[in-house]
């Protein structure tokens, strides 16, 4: 029945078609055959004319065809059964296919991973180059931050501080200048490397590890990397709240080292647990190598979501961690300054001028163990950030031979809150449970604002955040008199999209050591100009 209804005009529509077709023939056969005459290719000729035959036979067979259809409408014929099983099996075998090409867009088995003939460009928060089942990943990684610095201290404090006749000065400087690349191999090997080239006359080892994900395992890293150990010393630089961290971070916890980490989630990535083993050096946090014997770590951090709502727009997380050292009764103060003049006990939060506000002379000790506990809420545009730090020194003394002190502790702790005025809201990634590029509602459009549309004004403004800190310090414990110090900091972020932003802190700091009149404020403002990718 099906083919009774269409059929006959269709066979006339096609008859048409092949007359229609035989003339055109014949004219472009009389006009070649004429042009390449005049022209004296007769060899061309020849071939075209051949060409033409043959296709004229083709339109001759499938006439004979429609005739003998035509005679069989006429006789009243119904095609078998069997045609009609015909067209249903080309059908099916089409929907196959098409699902089939479907499924070449999706993640593509381990075994089926092929070599990649071609990169794709594309723009994921900045250029990366991958194969379009993603098995393959390259990803140029980089970041600046220009520092913009005034420092105000009376005299007194200046004393206490720096000691006679020296001061504070404003300046500028480059605080950070990464570059590096990130991605994936076969689909489960990942890879970062980065460098730091912000310090004056060498290059600093940041990122560089490999690692690989094993199913019902985690994901297994080695080189040389950050320990797992406080929610803020993991977050990325680039994705900092303040300027700088807190000072209880910069004296109480170490980044970088040579290691191996092992890292796994559970329930949605709600849950987290990553372990490390670590090759503790004096400079392993710059260059990544050292020789010397026994000095090792032992990480682990465990953390958890118990509300997680809205991708993150609302979510509680809670975490703990601890770092477990041998430090093969050495100096755990080393007498050459590390990256970013960092150095164990010691608290510098303006790095344009980098005076230490608080200093531990050496220290010997054969254990450092540190504990950590954090937390952080996001209630839609607002949010707060808390940790604790406690270390924990054993068999401890000034000099190698003298160990009278025993065992000492230091401590410190945060707490901040942040406000987004644009509605935005911190943006949280949960398979690595820290903070992570700011996602921004209405980026920055100045030429927009010249449109003539009122609204354009009220947006394309960036975000903009408000924020708080209070922190504190205390180095002093068992005959050591380090002295306490209060953190106190207000901040204003300027986000223009996703890779740009402008900070402004001003942070006041107080410092009260006992038995001498070093106590001393000083006020500082900063402004960081910070672009990444």
């Amino acid at each position: 029945m099906v083919v009774r209804f269409w059929l006959p005009h269709s066979v006339t529509a096609l008859g048409a078609s092949l007359r229609l077709a035989l003339v055109i023939c014949g004219l472009v056969s009389g006009l070649l055959a004429f042009g390449h005459t005049a022209s004296g290719q007769q060899d061309e000729i020849q071939e075209l004319k051949k060409l033409i035959e043959k296709q004229q036979r083709q339109i001759e067979r499938q006439q004979q065809q429609i005739e003998y259809l035509q005679r069989l409408l006429e006789q009243r014929y119904s095609p078998s059964p069997t045609v009609e099983r015909q067209v249903v099996e080309d059908v099916v075998r089409q929907v196959m296919q098409e699902k089939q090409n479907d499924k070449s867009l999706e993640k593509p088995r381990w075994d089926e991973i092929q070599r990649p003939p071609s990169m794709q460009t594309v723009f994921r928060d900045g250029v990366e180059f991958a194969t379009s089942d993603r098995a393959f990943t390259v990803r140029p990684r980089g970041m600046l931050h220009q520092d913009w610095g005034w420092i105000r201290a009376s005299p007194t404090a200046e004393r206490a501080i720096l000691g006679p006749d020296a001061s504070f000065d404003d300046g500028a400087i480059f605080r950070r200048a990464r570059l590096g690349l990130s991605g994936v191999l076969w689909q489960d090997v990942e890879y970062m490397v980065e460098f730091e080239f912000a310090t004056a006359n060498r290059i600093i080892y940041r990122d560089l590890h490999i690692g690989v994900n094993i199913p019902y395992v985690g994901t297994l890293r080695g080189g040389h990397l950050k320990e797992p150990y406080s929610l803020e010393s993991l977050q990325s630089g680039r994705h900092l709240t303040f300027i700088e961290r807190s000072v209880a971070d910069g004296a109480l916890v170490e980044r970088w080292n040579p290691g191996i980490t092992l890292s796994q989630t559970w329930w949605d990535e709600r849950v987290t647990l990553t372990a490390g083993w670590f090759r503790v050096q004096q400079q392993s946090d710059e260059i990544g190598s050292d020789i010397g014997d026994g000095d090792y770590a032992y990480a682990l951090r465990i953390t958890g979501l118990p509300l997680y709502k809205q991708d993150g727009r609302y979510l509680v997380h809670v975490g703990a961690s601890t770092r477990i050292g041998v430090l093969n009764e050495r100096d755990i103060h080393p007498t050459t300054p590390g990256p970013e003049d960092r150095r164990a006990f010691r608290a510098v939060a303006y790095f344009i001028d980098p005076h230490p506000f608080l200093e531990i002379g050496p220290l010997y000790a054969n254990r450092w163990d540190r504990y950590n506990l954090e937390f952080a809420t996001v209630l839609g545009p607002f949010s707060i950030q808390a940790e604790y730090f406690f270390s924990h020194l054993n068999n401890t003394g000034f000099t190698e031979a003298d160990r009278g002190l025993g065992s000492v502790d230091f401590q410190g702790f945060y707490v901040y809150a942040s406000y987004f005025l644009t509605g935005e809201h911190r943006t949280f990634d949960k398979r690595n449970a820290i903070f992570t590029r700011q996602e921004v509602h209405s980026p920055l459009r100045p030429r927009l604002w010249f449109s003539g549309e009122r609204e354009a004004w009220f947006s394309n403004l960036g975000a903009w955040e408000l924020a708080y800190r209070y922190g504190y310090l205390d180095l002093t414990d068992s005959g050591v008199d380090g002295g306490f110090l209060f953190q106190y900091t207000f901040g204003v972020n300027w986000y223009w999209n996703e890779n740009v932003k402008v900070q402004w802190n001003y942070e006041r700091l107080h410092r009260e050591q006992s038995g001498r009149a070093r106590d001393a404020s000083v006020d500082i403002f900063l402004m960081r100009l910070a672009w990444e990718f």
